[in-house]
Protein backbone atom coordinates (compact mmCIF):
# COMPACT_ATOMS: atom_id res chain seq x y z
CA UNK A 1 0.00 0.00 0.00
CA UNK A 2 1.63 3.31 -1.04
CA UNK A 3 2.38 5.95 1.56
CA UNK A 4 -0.17 8.75 1.57
CA UNK A 5 2.24 11.17 3.27
CA UNK A 6 -0.27 11.91 6.03
CA UNK A 7 1.99 10.95 8.90
CA UNK A 8 -0.90 9.01 10.41
CA UNK A 9 -2.18 5.47 10.74
CA UNK A 10 -5.35 3.98 12.14
CA UNK A 11 -5.14 3.49 15.90
CA UNK A 12 -2.40 6.05 16.63
CA UNK A 13 -4.67 8.31 18.70
CA UNK A 14 -3.75 8.39 22.40
CA UNK A 15 -7.23 7.21 23.40
CA UNK A 16 -7.16 4.12 21.18
CA UNK A 17 -8.87 1.17 22.84
CA UNK A 18 -6.45 -1.39 21.38
CA UNK A 19 -3.58 0.28 23.30
CA UNK A 20 -5.42 0.29 26.63
CA UNK A 21 -6.21 -3.39 26.13
CA UNK A 22 -2.59 -4.11 25.18
CA UNK A 23 -1.21 -2.40 28.28
CA UNK A 24 -3.56 -4.47 30.44
CA UNK A 25 -2.43 -7.68 28.75
CA UNK A 26 1.24 -6.75 29.25
CA UNK A 27 0.66 -6.29 32.96
CA UNK A 28 -1.03 -9.67 33.18
CA UNK A 29 1.09 -11.74 30.79
CA UNK A 30 4.60 -10.36 31.07
CA UNK A 31 4.83 -9.91 34.82
CA UNK A 32 4.72 -12.32 37.72
CA UNK A 33 4.55 -12.37 41.50
CA UNK A 34 8.03 -13.40 42.67
CA UNK A 35 9.32 -14.44 46.08
CA UNK A 36 12.75 -14.62 47.69
CA UNK A 37 13.61 -16.26 51.00
CA UNK A 38 16.72 -14.90 52.69
CA UNK A 39 18.27 -17.26 55.24
CA UNK A 40 21.54 -17.89 57.03
CA UNK A 41 23.90 -20.82 56.54
CA UNK A 42 21.86 -22.94 58.99
CA UNK A 43 18.63 -22.29 57.09
CA UNK A 44 17.18 -19.80 59.57
CA UNK A 45 15.14 -16.98 57.99
CA UNK A 46 16.62 -13.48 58.27
CA UNK A 47 14.12 -10.66 58.88
CA UNK A 48 14.88 -6.99 58.25
CA UNK A 49 17.42 -7.59 55.48
CA UNK A 50 17.49 -5.04 52.65
CA UNK A 51 17.44 -6.64 49.22
CA UNK A 52 17.58 -5.05 45.78
CA UNK A 53 16.02 -6.99 42.89
CA UNK A 54 17.27 -5.47 39.63
CA UNK A 55 16.31 -6.93 36.27
CA UNK A 56 19.13 -7.05 33.70
CA UNK A 57 17.65 -9.25 30.95
CA UNK A 58 14.10 -9.64 29.69
CA UNK A 59 12.66 -13.09 29.18
CA UNK A 60 10.97 -11.66 26.10
CA UNK A 61 13.47 -11.46 23.23
CA UNK A 62 13.80 -7.73 22.63
CA UNK A 63 16.82 -7.81 20.35
CA UNK A 64 18.80 -6.45 17.43
CA UNK A 65 20.58 -7.66 14.32
CA UNK A 66 24.19 -6.52 14.60
CA UNK A 67 27.25 -6.38 12.39
CA UNK A 68 30.06 -7.74 14.57
CA UNK A 69 32.84 -6.00 12.66
CA UNK A 70 31.71 -2.63 14.06
CA UNK A 71 31.76 -3.99 17.61
CA UNK A 72 35.21 -5.53 17.43
CA UNK A 73 37.49 -4.46 14.58
CA UNK A 74 36.14 -1.61 12.44
CA UNK A 75 36.46 2.08 13.31
CA UNK A 76 38.08 3.56 16.39
CA UNK A 77 38.35 1.85 19.78
CA UNK A 78 35.89 4.46 21.07
CA UNK A 79 33.21 3.65 18.49
CA UNK A 80 33.71 -0.09 19.00
CA UNK A 81 33.20 0.40 22.73
CA UNK A 82 30.05 2.46 22.06
CA UNK A 83 28.56 -0.30 19.93
CA UNK A 84 29.38 -2.99 22.48
CA UNK A 85 28.08 -1.06 25.48
CA UNK A 86 24.93 0.08 23.71
CA UNK A 87 24.18 -3.36 22.32
CA UNK A 88 24.46 -4.96 25.74
CA UNK A 89 22.42 -2.21 27.43
CA UNK A 90 19.62 -1.74 24.89
CA UNK A 91 19.06 -5.28 23.65
CA UNK A 92 18.28 -8.60 25.31
CA UNK A 93 18.91 -10.89 22.36
CA UNK A 94 20.85 -10.54 19.13
CA UNK A 95 20.95 -11.86 15.61
CA UNK A 96 24.15 -11.74 13.58
CA UNK A 97 23.00 -9.97 10.42
CA UNK A 98 25.01 -11.88 7.81
CA UNK A 99 27.73 -13.99 9.41
CA UNK A 100 25.61 -17.12 9.89
CA UNK A 101 24.20 -17.09 6.38
CA UNK A 102 25.65 -19.89 4.27
CA UNK A 103 26.68 -17.52 1.47
CA UNK A 104 28.69 -15.20 3.72
CA UNK A 105 29.89 -17.43 6.53
CA UNK A 106 33.31 -18.37 5.16
CA UNK A 107 34.25 -14.69 4.83
CA UNK A 108 32.86 -13.68 8.23
CA UNK A 109 33.38 -16.76 10.41
CA UNK A 110 36.20 -15.28 12.49
CA UNK A 111 34.12 -12.29 13.57
CA UNK A 112 31.20 -14.65 14.27
CA UNK A 113 33.41 -16.58 16.71
CA UNK A 114 34.44 -13.35 18.44
CA UNK A 115 30.83 -12.20 18.66
CA UNK A 116 29.60 -15.52 20.07
CA UNK A 117 32.23 -15.41 22.80
CA UNK A 118 31.31 -11.84 23.70
CA UNK A 119 27.58 -12.60 23.74
CA UNK A 120 28.24 -15.46 26.14
CA UNK A 121 30.09 -13.10 28.45
CA UNK A 122 27.27 -10.56 28.27
CA UNK A 123 24.58 -13.21 28.78
CA UNK A 124 23.02 -12.22 25.46
CA UNK A 125 21.14 -15.06 23.75
CA UNK A 126 21.71 -15.36 19.99
CA UNK A 127 19.32 -16.26 17.16
CA UNK A 128 20.83 -18.13 14.25
CA UNK A 129 19.86 -16.69 10.86
CA UNK A 130 19.59 -18.72 8.70
CA UNK A 131 20.28 -22.36 7.78
CA UNK A 132 18.41 -22.76 4.48
CA UNK A 133 17.44 -19.84 2.27
CA UNK A 134 16.34 -22.15 -0.51
CA UNK A 135 17.61 -20.51 -3.69
CA UNK A 136 20.89 -20.77 -5.55
CA UNK A 137 21.56 -17.04 -5.25
CA UNK A 138 21.56 -17.49 -1.46
CA UNK A 139 24.35 -20.08 -1.27
CA UNK A 140 28.07 -19.89 -2.16
CA UNK A 141 28.63 -19.42 -5.90
CA UNK A 142 30.97 -22.42 -5.85
CA UNK A 143 27.89 -24.61 -5.37
CA UNK A 144 25.98 -23.39 -8.42
CA UNK A 145 26.80 -26.62 -10.30
CA UNK A 146 24.51 -28.49 -7.89
CA UNK A 147 21.59 -27.24 -9.96
CA UNK A 148 22.34 -30.15 -12.29
CA UNK A 149 22.76 -32.76 -9.55
CA UNK A 150 19.71 -32.89 -7.25
CA UNK A 151 21.01 -35.78 -5.18
CA UNK A 152 24.29 -34.05 -4.46
CA UNK A 153 22.37 -30.84 -3.71
CA UNK A 154 20.28 -32.74 -1.16
CA UNK A 155 23.37 -34.22 0.50
CA UNK A 156 25.20 -30.86 0.52
CA UNK A 157 22.31 -29.05 2.20
CA UNK A 158 21.93 -31.77 4.80
CA UNK A 159 25.66 -31.69 5.54
CA UNK A 160 25.53 -27.89 5.84
CA UNK A 161 22.68 -28.04 8.36
CA UNK A 162 24.39 -30.68 10.45
CA UNK A 163 27.73 -28.86 10.45
CA UNK A 164 26.34 -25.45 11.39
CA UNK A 165 24.02 -26.77 14.09
CA UNK A 166 26.93 -28.78 15.51
CA UNK A 167 29.41 -25.89 15.35
CA UNK A 168 27.38 -23.29 17.25
CA UNK A 169 25.81 -23.96 20.62
CA UNK A 170 25.45 -21.62 23.61
CA UNK A 171 24.73 -18.72 23.65
CA UNK A 172 22.79 -19.72 20.51
CA UNK A 173 19.19 -20.55 21.39
CA UNK A 174 17.44 -21.04 18.04
CA UNK A 175 17.78 -21.16 14.27
CA UNK A 176 15.75 -19.90 11.38
CA UNK A 177 15.91 -23.27 9.66
CA UNK A 178 13.92 -22.15 6.61
CA UNK A 179 13.79 -18.58 5.31
CA UNK A 180 11.31 -17.04 2.86
CA UNK A 181 9.69 -20.14 1.31
CA UNK A 182 7.11 -18.02 -0.53
CA UNK A 183 9.62 -16.48 -2.93
CA UNK A 184 12.66 -18.75 -2.47
CA UNK A 185 11.66 -22.30 -3.37
CA UNK A 186 14.18 -23.51 -5.94
CA UNK A 187 15.45 -26.25 -3.66
CA UNK A 188 11.94 -27.53 -2.89
CA UNK A 189 11.14 -27.47 -6.62
CA UNK A 190 14.17 -29.64 -7.34
CA UNK A 191 14.01 -31.95 -4.33
CA UNK A 192 10.30 -32.15 -3.58
CA UNK A 193 8.21 -30.53 -0.82
CA UNK A 194 9.02 -33.29 1.68
CA UNK A 195 12.61 -32.06 1.87
CA UNK A 196 11.55 -29.35 4.35
CA UNK A 197 10.66 -32.07 6.84
CA UNK A 198 14.17 -33.50 6.39
CA UNK A 199 15.84 -30.15 7.06
CA UNK A 200 14.00 -29.61 10.33
CA UNK A 201 14.53 -33.23 11.35
CA UNK A 202 18.29 -32.99 10.84
CA UNK A 203 18.45 -29.74 12.82
CA UNK A 204 16.51 -31.36 15.66
CA UNK A 205 18.57 -34.55 15.68
CA UNK A 206 21.84 -32.59 15.61
CA UNK A 207 20.97 -30.40 18.60
CA UNK A 208 17.47 -30.80 20.06
CA UNK A 209 18.10 -27.97 22.54
CA UNK A 210 18.00 -25.34 19.79
CA UNK A 211 14.54 -24.18 18.75
CA UNK A 212 13.72 -24.35 15.05
CA UNK A 213 11.91 -21.48 13.31
CA UNK A 214 10.44 -20.82 9.90
CA UNK A 215 10.66 -17.20 8.74
CA UNK A 216 9.00 -15.05 6.06
CA UNK A 217 7.92 -11.51 5.15
CA UNK A 218 4.77 -9.88 3.78
CA UNK A 219 2.62 -11.19 6.61
CA UNK A 220 2.58 -8.72 9.53
CA UNK A 221 3.83 -5.60 7.71
CA UNK A 222 3.33 -4.61 4.06
CA UNK A 223 0.86 -7.50 4.20
CA UNK A 224 -0.19 -9.45 1.14
CA UNK A 225 -3.23 -11.72 1.45
CA UNK A 226 -1.69 -14.17 -1.01
CA UNK A 227 1.58 -14.23 0.91
CA UNK A 228 -0.14 -14.49 4.28
CA UNK A 229 -2.42 -17.31 3.14
CA UNK A 230 0.50 -19.19 1.64
CA UNK A 231 2.54 -18.90 4.84
CA UNK A 232 -0.31 -20.08 7.05
CA UNK A 233 -1.19 -22.99 4.76
CA UNK A 234 2.45 -23.99 4.26
CA UNK A 235 3.10 -24.15 8.01
CA UNK A 236 -0.18 -25.96 8.62
CA UNK A 237 0.70 -28.58 6.02
CA UNK A 238 4.22 -29.01 7.37
CA UNK A 239 2.94 -29.49 10.90
CA UNK A 240 0.42 -32.01 9.59
CA UNK A 241 3.27 -34.03 8.09
CA UNK A 242 5.23 -33.97 11.35
CA UNK A 243 7.81 -31.32 10.49
CA UNK A 244 9.65 -30.33 13.67
CA UNK A 245 8.91 -26.59 13.54
CA UNK A 246 9.13 -24.97 16.97
CA UNK A 247 8.23 -21.37 16.11
CA UNK A 248 6.96 -18.97 13.46
CA UNK A 249 8.98 -15.90 12.52
CA UNK A 250 7.68 -12.74 10.89
CA UNK A 251 9.98 -10.39 9.07
CA UNK A 252 8.45 -6.98 9.61
CA UNK A 253 10.30 -4.46 7.46
CA UNK A 254 8.37 -1.35 6.44
CA UNK A 255 9.99 0.23 3.37
CA UNK A 256 9.58 3.95 2.78
CA UNK A 257 6.90 3.44 0.13
CA UNK A 258 4.60 1.46 2.43
CA UNK A 259 2.14 2.56 5.11
CA UNK A 260 2.64 1.12 8.59
CA UNK A 261 0.15 -1.63 9.34
CA UNK A 262 -2.46 -0.51 11.91
CA UNK A 263 -1.88 -2.15 15.30
CA UNK A 264 -5.34 -3.75 15.31
CA UNK A 265 -4.49 -5.47 12.02
CA UNK A 266 -1.19 -6.67 13.48
CA UNK A 267 -3.02 -8.20 16.42
CA UNK A 268 -5.57 -9.91 14.18
CA UNK A 269 -2.77 -11.49 12.13
CA UNK A 270 -1.03 -12.67 15.30
CA UNK A 271 -4.32 -14.19 16.44
CA UNK A 272 -4.65 -16.02 13.15
CA UNK A 273 -1.19 -17.61 13.34
CA UNK A 274 -1.46 -18.33 17.05
CA UNK A 275 -4.11 -20.92 16.14
CA UNK A 276 -1.25 -23.06 14.79
CA UNK A 277 -0.13 -23.57 18.38
CA UNK A 278 3.48 -22.41 18.04
CA UNK A 279 5.40 -19.49 19.57
CA UNK A 280 5.50 -16.42 17.34
CA UNK A 281 8.37 -13.97 16.97
CA UNK A 282 9.10 -10.77 15.05
CA UNK A 283 12.50 -11.59 13.62
CA UNK A 284 13.24 -8.46 11.58
CA UNK A 285 11.58 -5.11 12.30
CA UNK A 286 12.41 -1.66 11.01
CA UNK A 287 10.49 1.34 9.67
CA UNK A 288 12.19 3.29 6.90
CA UNK A 289 11.03 6.91 6.90
CA UNK A 290 12.39 10.43 7.46
CA UNK A 291 9.26 11.39 9.39
CA UNK A 292 10.81 10.98 12.84
CA UNK A 293 7.60 11.66 14.77
CA UNK A 294 5.65 9.06 12.79
CA UNK A 295 8.54 6.62 13.08
CA UNK A 296 8.75 7.00 16.87
CA UNK A 297 4.98 6.80 17.39
CA UNK A 298 4.63 3.69 15.28
CA UNK A 299 7.69 2.03 16.80
CA UNK A 300 6.11 2.47 20.24
CA UNK A 301 2.78 1.07 19.07
CA UNK A 302 4.36 -1.82 17.15
CA UNK A 303 6.43 -2.86 20.18
CA UNK A 304 3.42 -2.52 22.47
CA UNK A 305 1.15 -4.61 20.25
CA UNK A 306 3.74 -7.36 19.82
CA UNK A 307 4.71 -7.48 23.52
CA UNK A 308 1.04 -7.69 24.47
CA UNK A 309 0.23 -10.76 22.41
CA UNK A 310 0.35 -14.01 24.40
CA UNK A 311 1.85 -16.05 21.55
CA UNK A 312 4.72 -13.64 20.89
CA UNK A 313 8.14 -14.44 22.38
CA UNK A 314 10.48 -11.88 20.83
CA UNK A 315 11.01 -8.81 18.67
CA UNK A 316 14.27 -8.11 16.81
CA UNK A 317 15.02 -4.74 15.26
CA UNK A 318 16.99 -5.23 12.05
CA UNK A 319 18.44 -1.70 11.90
CA UNK A 320 19.79 -0.68 15.32
CA UNK A 321 22.65 1.44 13.93
CA UNK A 322 23.32 3.45 10.81
CA UNK A 323 26.97 2.37 11.27
CA UNK A 324 28.94 4.20 8.56
CA UNK A 325 28.43 5.49 5.03
CA UNK A 326 27.50 2.64 2.75
CA UNK A 327 27.24 0.04 5.52
CA UNK A 328 23.50 0.23 6.15
CA UNK A 329 20.91 -0.66 3.55
CA UNK A 330 18.28 1.33 5.48
CA UNK A 331 20.00 4.30 7.13
CA UNK A 332 16.71 6.11 7.76
CA UNK A 333 15.36 3.16 9.76
CA UNK A 334 18.16 3.02 12.35
CA UNK A 335 17.73 3.74 16.06
CA UNK A 336 21.12 5.51 16.09
CA UNK A 337 22.34 7.79 13.32
CA UNK A 338 25.72 8.07 11.63
CA UNK A 339 27.10 10.21 14.49
CA UNK A 340 25.91 7.68 17.08
CA UNK A 341 23.10 9.98 18.23
CA UNK A 342 19.94 8.30 19.43
CA UNK A 343 16.97 9.04 17.20
CA UNK A 344 13.40 9.37 18.55
CA UNK A 345 12.61 5.76 17.62
CA UNK A 346 15.67 4.70 19.61
CA UNK A 347 14.50 6.75 22.59
CA UNK A 348 11.10 5.05 22.38
CA UNK A 349 12.72 1.62 22.25
CA UNK A 350 14.93 2.29 25.26
CA UNK A 351 12.25 4.01 27.33
CA UNK A 352 9.67 1.27 26.92
CA UNK A 353 11.89 -1.78 27.11
CA UNK A 354 14.58 -0.70 29.53
CA UNK A 355 12.69 1.68 31.81
CA UNK A 356 8.90 1.33 31.70
CA UNK A 357 8.96 -2.45 31.29
CA UNK A 358 11.93 -3.19 33.52
CA UNK A 359 11.84 -3.97 37.24
CA UNK A 360 14.17 -2.55 39.89
CA UNK A 361 12.91 -2.89 43.47
CA UNK A 362 14.35 -2.10 46.92
CA UNK A 363 12.85 -4.55 49.42
CA UNK A 364 13.12 -5.56 53.08
CA UNK A 365 12.54 -9.11 54.31
CA UNK A 366 9.57 -9.69 56.60
CA UNK A 367 9.58 -11.65 59.86
CA UNK A 368 9.70 -14.90 57.89
CA UNK A 369 12.77 -13.71 55.96
CA UNK A 370 10.78 -13.27 52.76
CA UNK A 371 10.28 -10.55 50.19
CA UNK A 372 7.62 -10.58 47.51
CA UNK A 373 7.29 -8.32 44.50
CA UNK A 374 5.62 -8.13 41.12
CA UNK A 375 8.01 -7.73 38.23
CA UNK A 376 8.69 -8.41 34.59
CA UNK A 377 9.84 -11.92 33.80
CA UNK A 378 13.53 -12.30 33.17
CA UNK A 379 16.98 -12.43 34.74
CA UNK A 380 17.68 -10.45 37.92
CA UNK A 381 20.55 -9.44 40.13
CA UNK A 382 19.65 -9.96 43.80
CA UNK A 383 21.93 -7.81 45.94
CA UNK A 384 22.11 -7.50 49.70
CA UNK A 385 24.65 -6.33 52.25
CA UNK A 386 24.75 -8.09 55.58
CA UNK A 387 27.43 -8.61 58.17
CA UNK A 388 29.60 -6.11 56.34
CA UNK A 389 29.61 -8.29 53.22
CA UNK A 390 27.93 -7.67 49.88
CA UNK A 391 26.24 -10.69 48.36
CA UNK A 392 25.06 -10.72 44.75
CA UNK A 393 23.30 -13.56 42.97
CA UNK A 394 21.86 -13.83 39.49
CA UNK A 395 18.51 -15.60 39.25
CA UNK A 396 15.83 -16.00 36.61
CA UNK A 397 12.13 -15.53 37.30
CA UNK A 398 10.27 -17.19 34.44
CA UNK A 399 6.75 -17.56 35.70
CA UNK A 400 4.17 -16.38 38.18
CA UNK A 401 4.91 -17.56 41.71
CA UNK A 402 8.62 -18.17 41.02
CA UNK A 403 10.67 -18.51 44.21
CA UNK A 404 14.35 -18.31 45.05
CA UNK A 405 16.31 -18.84 48.24
CA UNK A 406 19.24 -16.57 49.03
CA UNK A 407 21.56 -18.01 51.67
CA UNK A 408 23.91 -15.67 53.53
CA UNK A 409 26.93 -17.53 54.78
CA UNK A 410 28.11 -14.65 56.96
CA UNK A 411 27.03 -14.47 60.59
CA UNK A 412 24.47 -11.72 61.04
Amino acid sequence: MPIRKTGRYKGMESSAQWRRDAVARIEKLRKGDFHVLVQDAEGRPLPGIELRASQYRHQFGFGAAIKPSFLFNRGTPETQQFYRETTSAYFHRITIANGLKWKHHERLKHEVDTCMKWCGEQQLPVRGHCLVWPGFRRIPESLSHLRNDPQLLRETIEKHISEFVSKYDEPLIEWDVLNEPFTEHEFMDLLGPGVVNDWFRIAKETNPRLKRYINDYGVLTRPSKKHQDFYFDFIHEQLGSGTAIDGIGFQSHIPARFDPTPPVDLLHTMDRFAVLGLPLQVTEFDFETTDRDLQARYTADFITAVFSHPAMTGLITWSPYEYADGHSSKPDAALFDLRLNERPNGQVWNTLINRDWRTDEMLVTDEAGRVSFRGFKGAYNLVTTAGGKRLERQVTFKGDGAQNTLTLSENI
